[in-house]
Order: C-alpha cells, then structure tokens, then sequence
C-alpha cells in the first residue's frame, strides 16, 4: 500500500544499512507523527530487521497479521497502554527466539504510555536479553520520557511531498474526485489525507467555503455555531488556509495553480470582496491558528476571532 514510499526514506535506509553492516541496535524510537499508519509502519520496518533469508513471504504475512512468534507488537490491537501491557512485554522477554535468530519486540503508540509504564521498561531499553531488539514508535517524541529516549536510536520520519501523498491517495481510492485537495491539506501525512476522506472532505469543503463567504462577523459567527461538535478544527484549519492560496492566486491571475478549480466562480467572488493584502494576512493568520488549535483551543472562538481581526483587516487595506 503505502510500504515503497516508506522504503526510500532515511530513516528506512538507516535501519537497513545497520541491519547489512550487522551493528544494528538493541532498541529503535521511530517518530512517526500519523497514528492511522504508524503500526503498519513499524511492522514493515520490522521485517527489515531479520536477515533476508529470514523474512520471507510467509514471515512476512504473518509479521502484517501479527502471527510471528519473533515478532510480537504490544499493546494488542484491542489494548491500550498500561502497567498490565509493560508486564506482559517483560513475560514476552523470557521466551527465547524460535524460527529467527532474533526477535523483536514492536511498542506502538507509545506516546501514549505512561511516566510508570515507560520507567518499568527503562532497564529492559537499555540491556535487553540477548538477541532482543525494540521497535518503539511514536507519533511525537515530546511524550516519551527523555530517559527512555536516551536509551534508543532515533529515527524521524519527514513529510511526504504533496505529489507522493496524491499518489498515494489515488492507488487506494481511485474514483474520489477531491484527492488534489486533500493531498495539499494532508501536511505530507498519509493518515491525515485518509482521515479527511474517510471522514467526508466534501463536508468540511463546504464548511470552509461556508466561512469564507462571510462578509460580516455575524455570518462568520452563524457559521461557526453551525459546524457542530464533531468538526476537526484541524482539517477545517488546513482548508481554510488553502482556500486563502487559491484567492491569492486569483488575485495574482495564477489561475492553473487552483486547489479548488471547481469552485472558480465561487473563488472569484470572494477574491473581488478580499483586498490582496488582506488575504496575505488572512493566510499567516489561519497558520497560527493551526498551532492554536494543538492546545485544545475552542474552535468557535477561535474562528470567531481569526475571521474578525481579517475582516477588520480587509477594510484597512480597503481605505488605502
């Protein structure tokens, strides 16, 4: 699915040139930020970690299904973090490798392990038992005690480029008609682009659109009231500020650089209501927003103030 992309990063590279040279380390921090590929990930950077006479197809199909004796990831699908899965991993520890001459122990989302879980591995991090090696992933690193970190090799996954995530997203939905959109909001995040349509991107489309079609704080403040408690302020966000692009590139006459080139009459209403200088503001706005957003601001606030200052903003530039 996603696992070539994934193949030709650095950090895919790093772990197969430990594993040929043959110093690979005893545990690995992977950072990921996409919790919907992260486990998908860590088990294909898992195989890479047996030899290649080890990991063939059937090892690794059952390393995908979680079936293979020497590659068990915790917590189970159906767990979360807690002192109960640390114990387990530890009970894991004493049972020997049985077909590989290896085994590896995947931790996912351990950004969600407690200080407690994560200081009842320390030990085990740092010296595990003889031909034991950690795979721990993460979505952020900021959650993972520093302690813990110091006792693993690091490796970051970057963004992908916009043109790999649309590549992406067209191979596993073939017939969506929004996927040049999504792959420009995804932040370069395969999870982020199949949360977005699985989740309806035509619905958060016309929110956006919705928003930025008010002339008026008491429309902007209507609409925001009418988004419901299910919206992702995240995605809305992202939308918003590509909308603000695409009125740019009206502005500038950059028609062949639309986002959204079927809402062009749309796009050039707006852009003949928005002064170029406000538009400029309104899109550094909406980047600080999404920042906001990260720290569980309100979104109907937040809109209410980002959609007021740039409103107040266009009649300045307006008057010039």
């Amino acid at each position: 699915m996603h696992s070539d992309l994934f193949e030709n990063t650095t950090a895919y590279k790093i772990l197969e040139n430990d594993v040929e040279n043959d110093c690979i380390s005893h545990a690995y921090l992977l950072i990921l930020p996409d919790d919907v590929f992260l486990r998908d990930t860590l088990k294909d950077f898992a195989k890479v970690m047996f030899s290649k006479s080890e990991r063939n197809s059937r090892v690794c199909n059952l390393i995908d299904n979680e079936f293979y004796s020497d590659c068990v990831v915790y917590p189970h699908k159906e767990d979360k973090w807690s002192v109960s899965v640390v114990e387990s991993v530890l009970d894991e520890l004493i049972i020997k490798p049985i077909e590989a001459n290896k085994k590896v122990i995947i931790l996912d989302g351990f950004q969600n392990a407690s200080v407690v879980a994560q200081n009842k591995l320390l030990k085990v991090l740092e010296e595990p038992p003889s031909n034991v090696h950690f795979l721990v992933g993460a979505t952020n690193e900021q959650n993972v005690l520093q302690t813990v970190k110091s006792r693993m090799k690091k490796l970051s996954i970057q963004p992908f480029t916009t043109e790999e995530v649309e590549v992406f997203l067209n191979k596993e939905f073939p017939f969506e008609s929004n996927i040049k959109s999504v792959a420009a909001v995804s932040n370069g995040y395969f999870g982020n682009a199949f949360n977005m349509i699985k989740g309806n991107f035509k619905t958060i489309e016309d929110k956006a659109f919705s928003l930025i079609k008010s002339t008026s704080l008491s429309q902007v403040n209507d609409c925001a009231k009418a988004l419901g408690e299910n919206t992702n302020g995240k995605e809305l966000l992202n939308v918003l500020r590509l909308i603000c692009l695409d009125l740019l590139f009206v502005k500038l006459g950059k028609m062949d650089k639309l986002h959204f080139s079927d809402r062009k009459k749309e796009l050039i209403t707006v852009a003949n209501f928005y002064d170029e200088g406000a538009l400029f503001f309104a899109c550094d706005k909406i980047s600080l927003a999404e920042k906001d957003i990260n720290f569980n601001a309100v979104l109907t606030t937040l809109l209410e103030k980002i959609f007021s200052s740039i409103l107040e903003e266009n009649k300045k530039w307006k008057k010039l």
